[in-house]
């Protein structure tokens, strides 16, 4: 118990991953659904795609956080207690159920706890400790069952808990009564024995009380858990490709990694049983159920590490016993080492550690909670983040007008800026984040303003060539004389760069555009010789410039002597505008989630001139369009919500 409070105590007061890693962020915003939403079968996560995976997780942390609050520990209490419960069954059952020595199952404890998986996973926000613990409780008491060592009615506890284990995290729950058909023949010598287990009424009992839920989810929607849940979740671990299947190497691999050094020891004490220095029948339950357990995994094409949690316990009862041949002392020591070396990564360099991510977060929750009404809060492409949960929000995937008139604050991507604009509205920051990497996980809280934003009838034009960058500096792109492309600061003509030298692939053209996005990406763009959109970018992260061709127009070629781009920096999103041979606007745009760019047309005829125009509201990427006559258009996303719109502007 002193380990798994210190243990515990370390990981709750500690440097937080729950900001770092996106899967805690989905499995707090399934939660948070429950409670706001009321989807308690189905629940969506902050993208807005419904649970692919069974729900009793969010069923336990929902209560959690419904009695104590939006915090932290509320999401993740049930992986606590679930790690807790698995603690005390090593401690006070496996002695009874599997006859082992007490001293041998407190070792066996301790082993388990200082495990590098064990102390990452109970406390994470994900169904793996709690799924781990249903099945651990179910395999010992199940096996007491089969040794005579447990009464007839505990069965009930057997399949209740392989329920909640279909229920925590699915199929894989079966290696349980398959346990207790090959236990019944490997551990007594009588198939028979399995009845001692109430497998003939447990089983169906079992499968029925998950079934329940998986009809329910079907009755809401079929599609997504005939393609989403048994198609991909079931089918795909299944069909993941069976050349998988030959890495058997990766199994041991996984053993060695999540629970040095104790498998070291469990290795001896199987070089012990086998000389028979060592009653095997001590053993047997554990060793079989942990062979069992990674040939399962091994047969499965798309296998995970995680998988191996449930059959972890087992490795520490047997690999206590080549441990207790050591003195407490030397036991200890070797326990508050590996408590010493996982947590340290955790405090040094762990996720949200080093690049300060966790900190920041939690300062950021702990200023908005109690500041901001929930209801009246807009989450604005925040993506998979684990703050909206704290603030006991779920964000909705599509904002409508309305949604932005009744609403009086807005979280977003710090990248922003100071002012984030709405529809005909202004919303101010007052609350934001440290900049740093990653930028998209780093947000901000922006407060309702005094003043409407009004489209205006004639945008400002910003120069296509020029554009800021992250660090305040104006940039220009232009030809080289040498028929490549040139970037610099205009402050500082020494920093140019030929793009064509550096790539080799620029062609020619006569105009040029460019803008760097929030994650300090620069991306060029022209029309090359072939007449398509050709795009030259780089990243900080990146030595080489990269190139590519747009998508092919099959309506003509892009006339290369106008061309603009913009980014908005809230949503990701790239704009590039041109003009066909025919004198019409085409449109590209990509963000994240588009496999290619995305192209709109514009029937304007005799288009001239393509100019980039300043930002004028939310997530809006403007372009003013002059025909040859001198009528100038607004073409560009009014708003998020909104498609493309073609306005008429007064001419000059």
């Amino acid at each position: 118990m002193v380990a798994f409070v210190l243990i515990a105590g370390a990981r709750i007061f500690g440097p937080s991953d729950f900001f770092s890693v996106p899967d805690q962020a989905r499995t707090s915003s399934l939660t948070t659904d429950m409670l706001v939403h009321g989807r308690w079968i189905l629940p969506q996560d902050c993208l807005g795609e419904p649970s692919f995976k069974p729900v009793l997780y969010n069923w336990c942390s929902a209560g959690f956080v419904r009695v104590l609050g939006a915090y932290e520990l509320t999401h993740k209490l049930p992986g606590l207690l679930a790690a807790l419960t698995v603690a005390l069954t090593i401690a006070f059952a496996s002695p009874r159920l599997l006859g082992v020595h007490r001293r041998t199952a407190l070792i066996a404890t301790m082993a388990w706890l200082t495990m590098p998986s064990t102390m990452k996973h109970l406390y994470f926000c994900r169904p793996d400790m709690l799924f781990g613990a249903c099945l651990v409780v179910a395999w010992i008491v199940a096996s007491g069952l089969l040794l005579d060592r447990s009464r007839r009615r505990f069965a009930v506890v057997v399949w209740l808990a392989f329920a909640a284990a279909l229920l925590a995290k699915g199929p894989l729950a079966f290696i349980l009564p398959l346990y207790v058909l090959v236990g019944a023949k490997v551990l007594t010598g009588r198939w028979r024995a399995c009845l001692r287990t109430g497998i003939v009424w447990g089983l169906p009992m079992g499968v029925g009380l998950a079934a329940v839920w998986l009809a329910l989810a079907w009755r809401i929607d079929p599609d997504h858990v005939a393609t989403r849940m048994l198609g991909g979740e079931v089918g795909g671990r299944l069909s993941g490709g069976w050349i998988n299947v030959l890495r058997i190497w990766e199994v041991p691999g996984w053993l060695l990694e999540r629970s040095f050094p104790w498998v070291v020891f469990a290795a001896i004490t199987v070089v012990m049983v086998c000389r028979g220095r060592v009653a095997h029948s001590r053993y047997a339950p554990s060793l079989l159920w942990l062979l069992m357990f990674a040939a399962m995994i091994a047969l499965l094409p798309g296998r995970a590490g995680s998988y191996l949690i449930p059959a972890l316990p087992a490795l520490a009862l047997v690999g206590a016993e080549a441990a207790s041949k050591l003195r407490d002392r030397g036991v200890i020591a070797i326990a508050a080492a590996m408590m010493a070396v996982m947590l340290g990564w955790r405090f040094i360099d762990g996720p949200g550690v080093a690049d300060g991510l966790g900190s920041d977060s939690r300062a950021f929750v702990r200023g908005a909670r109690g500041f901001i009404d929930p209801d009246q809060t807009l989450f604005v492409q925040t993506g998979l983040n684990g703050i909206p949960a704290l603030l006991g929000c779920n964000p909705v995937d599509e904002l409508s007008e309305a949604d932005w008139n009744r609403a009086a604050f807005v979280v977003a991507p710090i990248s922003a800026g100071p002012i984030l604009h709405g529809p005909r509205l202004v919303f101010v920051r007052t609350l934001g984040m440290p900049e740093g990497e990653p930028t998209a996980a780093r947000l901000a809280l922006y407060e309702r303003g005094d003043r409407e934003q009004v489209m205006p009838s004639d945008p400002e034009i910003a120069p296509s060539d020029r554009f800021v960058g992250s660090g305040g500096g104006n940039w220009r792109v232009e030809r080289s004389s040498s028929g490549g492309i040139d970037l610099y600061l205009e402050s500082a003509p020494a920093n140019r760069f030929d793009i064509r030298a550096a790539s080799g692939a620029i062609p020619g053209g006569a105009s040029v555009t460019a803008f760097e996005t929030s994650w300090r990406a620069v991306n060029v763009f022209c029309i090359g010789d072939n007449g398509r959109l050709q795009t030259v970018w780089k990243s900080p992260k990146m030595r080489e410039w990269k190139s590519a061709h747009g998508p092919k127009d099959e309506r003509g070629r892009l006339r290369s002597e106008t061309i603009s781009s913009g980014f908005a920096p809230i949503n990701g999103m790239m704009g590039v505008a041109v003009v066909d041979s025919a004198g019409s606007v085409v449109v590209y745009e990509w963000r994240s989630g588009y496999k290619r760019w995305r192209t709109i047309r514009m029937e304007l005829l005799d288009i001239t001139l393509i100019e980039r125009a300043l930002q004028t509201g939310y997530a809006s990427i403007g372009f003013v369009a002059t025909n040859s006559v001198g009528e100038r258009y607004w073409v560009g996303k009014l708003n998020a919500w909104s498609e493309w719109d073609v306005a008429p502007l007064p001419g000059e």
